[in-house]
């Protein structure tokens, strides 16, 4: 089982020479089970298929001055088909996630007006990587 906690910042439109940006952040919980296959000496490859739950905010930027925010949760299944991992010591590894297959939904809360919204994604990322650092106990 993994926590994690997910950010990313998206530049939206150009105002004054200045990139107004939506960002997102959360808090994500993800149990999952991965097989780890040694390439070389510490390193690794590792496909795994998991769950994760997420809480947390998108923040638009309208203006310089002025920006909104929602708070979402939401759930996704995944399998990351192409991973790897350097284990830089017995209990640290630095790891990264080139493509991966997911399905998932999240429900948007207006904080005035407390509509909500539901969004159902399916993803297949064959060029999206990030990178994650693991702390095993």
């Amino acid at each position: 089982m993994a926590m994690s906690v997910p950010f990313s910042s998206s530049p939206v439109k150009e105002v004054d020479g200045k990139w107004l940006k939506d960002k997102a952040s959360a808090f994500a919980i993800n149990p999952n089970v991965a097989y780890y296959v040694r390439l070389a000496d510490r390193f690794y490859y590792t496909p795994e298929v998991g769950v994760s739950v997420n809480f947390g905010s998108l923040k638009e930027q309208l203006s310089k001055s002025e920006t909104y925010k929602t708070p979402f949760w939401g759930w996704d299944v995944y399998a990351n088909l192409l991973s790897l991992e350097f284990r830089v010591s017995e209990k640290i590894a630095i790891g990264a996630i080139v493509s991966g297959i997911s399905y998932g939904s999240a429900i948007y809360t207006d904080a005035d007006t407390e509509a909500k919204a539901t969004i159902n994604q399916f993803k297949f990322d064959l060029n999206n990587s990030s990178v994650h650092f693991r702390f095993y106990f």
